[in-house]
């Protein structure tokens, strides 16, 4: 404020800034010749099977190698061995300590965005710390990631000197927030619970974490963070499936998902996500924090886009925002008429491929908006946030 005093010793560092606003992964981009070494497109090696009751032999993990700007990535195929030698290093850690649980879908908690915001999570803190993690190689839904390893060795770690009191981060534990053994600690302890460390995961870290001891300075004002969860965002985009121009190494511009080819990347059309499903679920329930945006915040977005036509995604029929939209007269303001087409029930994936790709987009009160605000394709994104509050 005007007067006082600014004291320049606590003021944070210039921030860092990371573009473009998504790695340029293709098929050919590959660690060392063309054809040789794994891809973006390339599978994850095949998971070994063992006789009930043995280990699995070991299998070599896809890692994703992000440049120390942070401006492009690279892949890799790293050895259990050698990766087991980075974590008795303290170079690296395994976001799930016990991963066969995670293969059944039982030690995930909630669904596939909030299991990419737990990925995020960890990511966040690997690429602060400096270190390689190891991340599932599918989400609760069985949706495979394109890569299960990430190596942030190369990235200059967190800003400071370990211990409490450095000027960035006054009241910032360096060593408790990069000491990752805690996590067997919750794996062993919390029996009660199957997916204890997926919660850790979610919200423990973020806001209080492990036995109320705080971790995860997202409190503190600093842009080093800003610039670290810039660039986890878009690793963990990657790992979905999202690149510039396509979704899961399919491109945006082809056929099959049943508008023109090219049409969802044409800015005559958005595409409005309307959220349904169990939040809909029995006769006087209440949404709670889920709570939608009505008919008026779809009709006045899709008007100030300047769209000629919007596809409608929806799971089913339970929002009765999709069956106003289909029947909405559109020129009755006297405004210009719009084509709807509604896309309900379709298959996740072929749902996210038109909200991914789209350059324009309407979000209902979902999970999948902490993602898509960091999509590379979409330049026009209206969300509709109810508050509970």
């Amino acid at each position: 404020p005007p007067g006082e005093r600014r004291d320049e010793a606590i003021m944070a560092p210039a921030p860092f800034t990371f573009d473009p606003r998504s790695y340029d992964l293709t098929e050919a981009n590959n660690d060392g010749e063309e054809g040789k070494g794994p891809s973006y497109c390339s599978p994850l090696p095949d998971q070994p099977l063992a006789p009930k009751g043995e280990v699995p032999p070991p299998q070599p993990r896809k890692c994703l190698v992000p440049s120390p700007d942070g401006r492009s990535a690279s892949f890799a195929l790293v050895d259990r061995s050698d990766f087991q030698n980075w974590i008795q290093l303290g170079e690296a850690f395994v976001m799930f300590p016990r991963p066969p649980k995670l293969m059944k879908g039982a030690g995930w908690f909630g669904r596939r965005f909030n299991n990419l915001k737990q990925i995020y999570m960890a990511l966040v803190s690997a690429r602060a710390c400096g270190m390689a993690v190891v991340l599932p190689r599918a989400t609760v839904d069985r949706s495979p990631g394109m890569f299960n390893c990430v190596d942030y060795r190369g990235s200059r770690p967190i800003a400071g000197v370990k211990g409490k009191g450095n000027i960035s981060f006054p009241q910032f534990d360096r060593d408790e927030f990069c000491d990752f053994s805690v996590l067997e600690d919750i794996d062993k302890n919390e029996t009660s619970l199957a997916n204890a460390v997926s919660q850790y995961w979610h919200s423990w870290r973020d806001w209080h974490g492990w036995r109320d001891c705080k971790v995860f300075p997202f409190q503190v004002p600093d842009p080093y963070f800003s610039g670290v969860a810039m660039e986890a965002k878009r690793t963990t985009l990657a790992y979905g499936g999202v690149t510039s121009g396509s979704y899961k190494c399919q491109p945006c511009s082809e056929g099959g998902d049943g508008v023109n080819a090219n049409g969802i990347l044409n800015n005559d059309t958005i595409v409005a996500y309307v959220r349904g499903g169990d939040i809909f679920k029995g006769e006087g329930k209440v949404a709670g924090h889920k709570g939608q945006p009505p008919l008026d915040f779809y009709v006045q977005a899709i008007r100030h886009s300047n769209a000629t036509r919007v596809v409608v995604v929806s799971m089913d029929r339970r929002n009765p925002v999709v069956q106003a939209l289909e029947g909405y007269d559109w020129t009755g303001d006297g405004g210009a008429p719009i084509k709807v087409i509604t896309r309900v029930g379709d298959e996740f994936d072929v749902s996210l491929r038109l909200i991914f790709c789209t350059r324009k987009l309407i979000l209902g009160n979902t999970s999948m908006a902490i993602l898509a605000l960091f999509g590379p394709n979409a330049g026009l994104i209206y969300i509709g946030r109810m508050s509970i509050r």
